[in-house]
Order: C-alpha cells, then sequence, then structure tokens
C-alpha cells in the first residue's frame, strides 16, 4: 500500500498531511517574502571585463540594486568562450542568488561548437529578461591601410589568408561574423581568437591585427575618437550612432549578424524569484536615465519578459546551429 493510501485510511495521519502542507506552504511563503533579502545577488558576466556584456550588466545591475533594495554585484568569470561562468551558473542553487548576463555565445552558440561545454543551454538555464540587442560594426585598425569594406575585400581576394582578424574567442559572435562575411563575400582571411574583446581591441588598435568585428557599444568611442577606421555595421540598415557608417548588406547583400543580452538563471528557479527578477529588469529598463544610456552605446533596449526572451533564445539557438554546421566549424 503506498504511503498516499495509508495516510487516507488514517484519520490521525490525514490531519498531519494537512497540517505538513500547511508547514510547507507556509515555508514557501516565507521563502518568496525573503527573496531577495537574503544575500547579495551575484550577476555573472562569461567575459572579461571592458567588453558589451560587462558594460550592460554594470548598467543593469545599478537599476536593479535599487529596484529591489538588494545588492546585485558583477562577477567576471571569463574564460572557453563564455563557458567557463555559463557552467559557473548552471551548478549554483537555483535559489535566485546566482543569475547570468548571456549573450548568444554561451546560450545559442557553444553547444553546437565544443564537444565539452561542461552545460547542456537547452536545459539547465531558465530566461528571465532580455536587456538589449546591439548591432556589430567591423572595423579596421589604421596601420592596416584598409579603409573601405570594398577595400577590405578586395585586398582578401589578392591576398587569400594574409589579412588577419580578431575575435573575442572560437564560437564568439564576433567570430561568427567574420566566418559569414568571408563565405558570403568569397574571401579568405586568417582568424585569431582571443580570451574576450578586451585584448583584442587592444591588439587591433596596435595594429597587430588587421580587421576585427564588435558591439558597437564597446567599439563607438573608438570609432569617434578616430583610433579605428569603421568599415560597415551588421545591421541591414546604417546604425543612427555611426550613420556615415554604410551597412554591410550594401555592399554584401543580405548580411545581417545582431547580438543581444539578456538575463538568465539556473533551470529550476521558483517563479517568485523569476517574476521579481524579471520585473527588477524591466523597471530599471523603463528608467529615462538608463534607457538613455544604453541607447548612447548604440544598443536597442528590449525588456520583453521571461516568455518572449525563451522563445527568442530557442529561434536563435535553430539559426546559430545551421550557421556552424555550414561553416563547419568545431572545438574539441
Amino acid at each position: 500500500m503506498s504511503r498516499f493510501a495509508s495516510c487516507l485510511l488514517s484519520r490521525r495521519g490525514f490531519h498531519l498531511s494537512l497540517a505538513a502542507i500547511a508547514v510547507a506552504c507556509a515555508s514557501g511563503a516565507a521563502m518568496a517574502q525573503d527573496y531577495p533579502q537574503r544575500q547579495t545577488i551575484r550577476m555573472v558576466v562569461p567575459f572579461a571585463a571592458g567588453g558589451t556584456t560587462d558594460v550592460l550588466a554594470r548598467l543593469v545591475s545599478q537599476g536593479m540594486t535599487t529596484g529591489l533594495g538588494q545588492t546585485v554585484i558583477v562577477d567576471n568569470k571569463g574564460g572557453a568562450g563564455g563557458n567557463i561562468g555559463a557552467a559557473d551558473v548552471a551548478r549554483s542553487a537555483a535559489d535566485g542568488y546566482t543569475i547570468m548576463m548571456a549573450t548568444p555565445g554561451p546560450l545559442a552558440i557553444n553547444q553546437y561548437i565544443y564537444a565539452k561545454p561542461g552545460y547542456n543551454a537547452e536545459k539547465d538555464f531558465v530566461a528571465i529578461n532580455n536587456v538589449a540587442l546591439v548591432t556589430n560594426v567591423l572595423m579596421a585598425s589604421n596601420q592596416s591601410g584598409i579603409r573601405s569594406l570594398e577595400d577590405l575585400i578586395a585586398k582578401a581576394k589578392a591576398n587569400p589568408e594574409q589579412i588577419t582578424f580578431g575575435s573575442a574567442g572560437m564560437g564568439s559572435t564576433s567570430h561568427l561574423a567574420g566566418e559569414m562575411l568571408q563565405s558570403a563575400a568569397g574571401i579568405e582571411m586568417t582568424h585569431v581568437p582571443y580570451k574576450g574583446v578586451a585584448p583584442a581591441m587592444n591588439d587591433l588598435l596596435s595594429g597587430q591585427i588587421d580587421v576585427m568585428f564588435d558591439n558597437l557599444p564597446t567599439a563607438l568611442a573608438h570609432i569617434k575618437d578616430g583610433k579605428v577606421v569603421a568599415l560597415g555595421v551588421s545591421s541591414l540598415q546604417p546604425n543612427g550612432a555611426i550613420p556615415q557608417t554604410p551597412a554591410i548588406a550594401s555592399v554584401v547583400p543580405g548580411y545581417e549578424v545582431e547580438s543581444w543580452f539578456g538575463i538568465v538563471g539556473p533551470a529550476g528557479m521558483p517563479a517568485s524569484a523569476v517574476k521579481q527578477l524579471e520585473q527588477s529588469i524591466g523597471d530599471a529598463l523603463s528608467n529615462p536615465d538608463l534607457r538613455k544610456r544604453i541607447e548612447g552605446l548604440g544598443a536597442r533596449v528590449d525588456g520583453s519578459g521571461s516568455q518572449a526572451f525563451a522563445e527568442f533564445i530557442a529561434v536563435e539557438q535553430e539559426k546559430f546551429k545551421k550557421l556552424i554546421a555550414d561553416a563547419q566549424i568545431r572545438m574539441e
């Protein structure tokens, strides 16, 4: 006989069961009321400091801290294209006190590139809210002599594999953007992967590499200061932050790659915690000052909510799965 059936046959057991249920419900309610007052919330950034993911995480964490009345700290855990930080979050307690600023890399790309990323992107995370979408910009170093996209394509065709393009790492959006350009434009360049955007940008500025893609928010200052040459943006239309820079699609028809940045947590988080975090992010993004700062970076504010973000991630996973298979990109 089952334990449940035994309880039904015992009046005393029945009353004890009700009492146990009441205690459990009270405990759950207390946990919901306590959140997020038990401890500091840790927002993992699975990349080195200084990139767009880090910048947006710090902006949003400030707004969340104000809204929740609880400190939200940013914890940079870079490496392996975002896998190290993502695996850390996937293994963390699903209590709402560890979350991650996610990007296409760890959420929609790495599982199709790495044999053992250390987590399952389709099962180990819960979507909380998307923060922003940004275009990528293709830049050339001043020392490269490349001054336009047409110039880059001509030089690459004349000298296959001689032009170097840097990226934030194997499988990063900056890497895939470069692979897509090579395929679409019919050129061959040499890929130089780095451990994050910042070291790649340093080498672009010093002329150690010729070109690289980066998210517009972190590249914008260098472009405006004339430290690099903006060749084209990866959106179908020019971006208002650098309207003089053409869309790559104007030279390479159909070319389009965008990055996105959103908050996720470990799978199994209480629905109440997901809801509170979703709301706090939405409230932060609705603040005019914060929106202005994000849009000033060349990003588009989202904040569409948990369900919409989950559906968006699923679509992105299918898109990048096909792209990676076509480009035959694989890491052991």
